[in-house]
């Protein structure tokens, strides 16, 4: 009952977009969108095959400033604070943006009441993958290796609170195993270490996982999904390897500080829309198995509504920390 109490506020919230701050000519000049995470990742790259889109159907640029730090919090409290006229935008993504305030006690910004909802992008659940070098070809083997040795198993994700780490909480608190996790800055930083073998393992998306599984350079054991990924097929679920609670999804979005103008809103919600169904642009999701998602601003207000609310329910189910 709580929970629906909450998600119909959640939706109330989400919904009052105040119409000040109007540009009749929007764009008018260069829009910068914020990606509160360094460059390389998986929502790093969606973002920028966006804004390239964006600025070739609208006639003015749409600049990616990476600006990240503690969890993505710090470029996220910076777009909190811009000035709501459309010409600061925020890429971000769950779960970071939901669970960054509760994880991080100078975070500065509610997840629901600091942001306009404009749209959505992507959506992917992560792969299970260890260095070739770990002697773990399945889930199983992998737990019987960190119960075997407790602690010694390393996993790299982008920070407490991130869509890397998430999961991989999930996944150590349901397998009953104690693992050693080592944080960066980025999914990307992660997985340069995993790769190099600095690092035994980590969850990792579908834009820069695929290449290196493909490429043998990391050994996928499973996808947090409840089917197979059909670029990669082989790969098995972790429903399948006995972990049917380790789902996971993280989707993108496109926000603005709250009080961008509705105007604003219904123009960039439609054009990104539309260049989720441009065939070159599925063609590119679907090389590494993404899905290329997209909705009305209704709809993008209730994806986010709910994916806030389940994911700060899982961050205090797994009793995550203020850092």
């Amino acid at each position: 009952m709580w929970i629906g109490r909450t998600l119909a506020a959640l939706l109330v919230l989400l919904s009052s977009v105040p119409t000040s701050f109007a540009d009749d000519a929007y764009p008018s000049k260069p829009v910068h969108i914020i990606f509160p995470s360094t460059a390389g990742g998986s929502g790093d790259a969606r973002t920028r095959l966006v804004a390239e889109r964006l600025s070739a159907r609208l006639g003015q640029r749409f600049v990616v400033e990476n600006k990240a730090g503690a969890g993505t919090t710090i470029g996220t409290k910076a777009v909190a604070a811009a000035r709501p006229d459309g010409y600061v935008l925020l890429a971000t993504y769950t779960p970071a943006l939901p669970v960054g305030p509760l994880v991080y006690r100078e975070a500065g910004y509610d997840p629901v009441t600091s942001f306009t909802p404009i749209a959505m992008f992507a959506a992917g659940s992560p792969f299970l993958v260890v260095h070739p070098s770990v002697a773990a070809r399945t889930v199983k083997e992998l737990v019987d290796l960190a119960k075997a040795k407790p602690g010694s198993v390393s996993f790299g994700h982008a920070g407490l609170g991130s869509s890397n780490h998430l999961p991989a909480e999930l996944f150590r608190q349901n397998a009953g195993i104690d693992l050693l996790f080592v944080p960066y800055k980025s999914e990307a930083d992660a997985l340069v270490d995993v790769l190099g073998g600095q690092v035994m393992a980590g969850f990792f998306y579908t834009a820069i996982a695929v290449p290196q599984i493909k490429a043998g350079k990391v050994r996928a054991l499973a996808v947090a999904r409840a089917e197979r990924n059909p670029v990669v097929p082989d790969v098995p679920t972790l429903t399948e390897a006995g972990y049917p609670v380790c789902e996971f999804i993280a989707t993108t979005y496109l926000l603005g500080p709250a009080g961008v103008p509705e105007k604003v809103v219904a123009l960039l919600n439609r054009e990104i829309a539309a260049i989720m169904q441009e065939p070159d642009v599925r063609a590119q999701y679907s090389a590494t198995g993404a899905d290329p998602v997209y909705g009305t601003v209704e709809e993008v207000r209730a994806r986010l509504a709910r994916e806030i609310s389940l994911n700060l329910s899982l961050a205090r189910a797994l009793n995550l920390r203020p850092e």
